[in-house]
């Protein structure tokens, strides 16, 4: 967010300029379009500097050449190649856009709240000052621990190497016969349970979450560890060889600088690779079909006699819990690992459990002794080997991780207003509103399945800007129960991050105890996103994510309804994608579709799938690489929905009273159709390095920023109606 000086400068000379043009101003011609727009009266434009400041910032975003484009086939160019030649990665970015730019925007106010003492002038009326600054000063003391790189450097290796060393006395190498002693199901579970204790889990996990077929209870789910690279990795030689080195060079760097450790790093990352290839691929582990399979700890552990999954469980639920069963999110998987887990060298195993703990918490030592681990990194993402992150960006990060209320409390006092807060309230809910009429005027799916869709939407419990309960932010007394667990030093960066990890463990396991927590956020108020949770049927939308350009109170409604309320009606239709369509409106997984209904919709999401699988980007190798329909449906649905969603419920409020939508200045030539969405559009400006963008064809179910807006914008009748394109029937068409 910007300061009222910047916005005040920008506009006053603006202001001036803009106005005097708008008698003259002509519509540049778009070559496909037949019928010109021209806004000739000074009251149909909005002159305020909020408008002044967005319209700039639009048209530096177009490039020059904009007004010859045909937004029917380049509208994602038209509206963001300006923005995509103006603006470069910085050495420690992988990816840049808008969302980016709007966390640049509350990490600026973050990091002013974070190098300041406690301000006594900043405490609300009725709000306990001790305790207000006891939190900020735990907050606090987190920032002043990360950015202490002296204290860092002066402490070296030696806290990661005290864990390591711990790691060697609990899975000892036999002296004769390092890579042949036997290997109990016994030993290699208490590894496992010892390697838990820091939130570790090289082949299998094991946390807490709702059950989804009972939601208001938490239950015990165990699936696959963690592996290093996505399963395509192990089959590329170039990402393989520059992770051996990376072992080893860590590996000398804590263990023994004198020993050339490359062939046991060798045999770590060709384990490694063997466990990848027995991974569920990711469009089908998110599929709650295949993953919720109910069991007894008996029925668990005869899966993986490797590992003894009752004891791994028990040595961290509370010693009251008893599980009637658990879920298991692969059988498949646990069947599949044993041989390799029971195959594994001993010294194989060993150095693939220090690799565990040296990759998750070498980012906590100092920066010349894992500065192979961060050029590893860097490799993975495409950014420049030796690029490192400002301190201060690192450590908000850090204080976003292990106080993240505490920190919400202080964005939100300083950066969201009650009256955004009753704005972004009024938009889902007329968003709610909308798509509830459309699911009583679909054709295609069934009255009994309607019914239970309309009362799923009628239910949805929507979270805007903070929590007010698990915690309640702006209550110190709240926060402060919350942290009572946690604690934070000034003196240790290191001991901070495994005084959270202790923290956190303890907390979602105590969960077991008690009802689920639907009240609790999965987002600080500070983050730039926003989250369906189908187990608690819950739509939320942190503060961070309600600022320009994408939400403003001060601009015409197109702007915040073309790309807020596109998010809003996004995170609405999650309810109803492919995934979301499994629970009912209590949140619980249950089959409530006809078939008839789900018949319809598996033929009408097919289309998306074969849509967004003809979408390419370029390879590593040069070559195209296509999106994976399957893996992104869900998004695509969802990107699709809410676009749909958003500007019917716009267009009411626009209809009811068309002064909330006048023009920008200097946009005059857009109706105001059209900036709807230009303001959506604008929402997905951005792009990713090479090297991040192919990971995320393998692993994220989103799609690609422009596809995002290219394949949305197929699909919406609005669209094609409002830029009077040649094709006026969507591609795909669900919601």
């Amino acid at each position: 967010m910007r300061s009222s000086t910047l916005v005040a400068f920008l506009a006053t000379g603006a202001a001036a300029r803009y106005i005097h043009r708008v008698e003259q101003i002509t519509r540049p011609s778009f070559p496909h379009l037949i019928k010109p727009h021209l806004v000739a009266r000074d009251d149909e434009v909005c002159t305020s500097p909020s408008c002044q400041l967005a319209a700039e910032n639009y048209l530096a975003n177009f490039p020059s050449n904009y007004t010859e484009m045909d937004p029917c086939e380049n509208f994602d160019q038209m509206i963001c190649g300006g923005w995509l030649d103006k603006n470069d990665f910085r050495p420690d970015q992988a990816t840049i856009g808008i969302g980016s730019t709007m966390s640049e925007e509350a990490d600026n106010i973050l990091r002013v709240i974070m190098e300041n003492p406690y301000a006594t002038n900043s405490t609300p009326a009725g709000v306990n000052a001790t305790l207000d600054r006891e939190n900020f000063d735990k907050m606090q003391s987190a920032y002043k621990a990360c950015v202490d790189l002296d204290a860092i450097k002066a402490a070296g290796a030696a806290p990661l190497q005290e864990i390591v060393n711990e790691l060697q006395e609990k899975f000892p190498l036999n002296a004769a016969t390092k890579s042949t002693a036997a290997i109990s199901s016994g030993e290699l579970t208490d590894i496992m349970i010892w390697m838990a204790q820091y939130g570790l889990a090289p082949f299998v996990s094991a946390g807490t979450a709702a059950d989804d077929k009972n939601p208001d209870t938490v239950i015990v789910s165990v699936g696959p560890g963690a592996t290093t690279m996505a399963k395509q990795y192990y089959n590329n030689t170039a990402f393989v060889g520059n992770l051996t080195m990376t072992m080893a060079a860590m590996f000398s760097a804590i263990l023994d600088n004198a020993t050339d450790y490359t062939e046991l790093a060798a045999k770590v990352v060709d384990l490694e690779g063997r466990i990848a290839t027995v991974e569920p691929d990711p469009e089908i582990i998110s599929d709650v079909t295949y993953y919720y399979n109910p069991m007894t700890l008996a029925e668990a552990d005869a899966l993986v006699p490797a590992i003894s999954l009752t004891s791994l469980i028990k040595a961290q639920a509370p010693a009251s819990y008893e599980p009637e069963f658990i879920i298991v999110q692969s059988p498949d998987y646990l069947k599949d690992v044993t041989p390799i887990l029971e195959s594994a060298p001993r010294d194989t195993l060993q150095a693939l459990f220090m690799w565990s703990v040296i990759s998750s918490f070498g980012g906590r030592i100092d920066k010349d002794i894992n500065q192979p681990l961060r050029a590893f990194r860097n490799f993975q993402a495409g950014r420049p080997a030796n690029a490192t992150s400002d301190r201060w960006r690192t450590c908000l990060d850090e204080v976003d991780s292990v106080a993240g209320w505490i920190e919400s409390e202080a964005y939100v006092q300083r950066a969201f207003s009650p009256e955004a807060k009753t704005f972004g309230d009024e938009i889902v809910q007329s968003l709610r509103d909308v798509y509830a009429d459309k699911l009583q005027s679909l054709d295609w799916m069934g009255n009994d399945t309607k019914r239970v869709a309309i009362e799923k939407v009628k239910a949805l419990n929507q979270k805007i800007g903070y929590p007010t309960i698990s915690p309640n932010v702006l209550d110190p007394v709240s926060l402060r129960d919350f942290y009572a667990n946690l604690t934070l030093s000034s003196a240790s960066f290191f001991a901070n991050g495994l005084s959270a990890t202790t923290f956190e463990l303890a907390r979602t396991w105590a969960q077991l105890l008690a009802p689920a927590d639907k009240e609790f956020w999965f987002m600080t108020a500070s983050t730039v996103n926003a989250y369906y949770n189908p187990s608690s049927n819950e739509i939320a939308f942190p503060a961070g994510i309600m600022q320009q350009p994408v939400f403003d109170l001060d601009l015409p409604e197109y702007v915040s309804y073309g790309a807020f309320g596109s998010v809003a009606g996004h995170e609405i239709t999650h309810a109803f994608d492919d995934s979301g369509r499994y629970y009912d409106q209590t949140g619980a997984f249950s089959e409530w579709w006809d078939n008839k209904t789900l018949a319809s919709f598996t033929q009408r999401t097919q289309c998306f799938v074969d849509q967004y699988s003809e979408f390419a980007i370029t390879g590593l190798d040069g070559a195209p690489l296509n999106v994976n329909g399957q893996l992104t449906l869900g998004e695509n649905i969802a990107d699709a929905g809410g676009v749909a969603a958003s500007f019917e419920a716009w267009k009411m409020r626009d209809q009811a009273d068309p002064a909330r939508n006048k023009a920008l200045p200097g946009l005059e030539f857009f109706t105001k159709d059209q900036m709807f969405f230009v303001s959506y559009a604008t929402w997905w400006c951005g792009r990713s390095r090479l090297e991040t963008a192919v990971n995320r064809i393998y692993t994220d179910p989103h799609s690609p920023p422009m596809f995002r807006i290219r394949g949305t914008l197929e699909n919406s009748k609005a669209f094609l109606e409002s830029f009077q394109c040649a094709k006026k029937e969507p591609k795909c068409e669900l919601w």
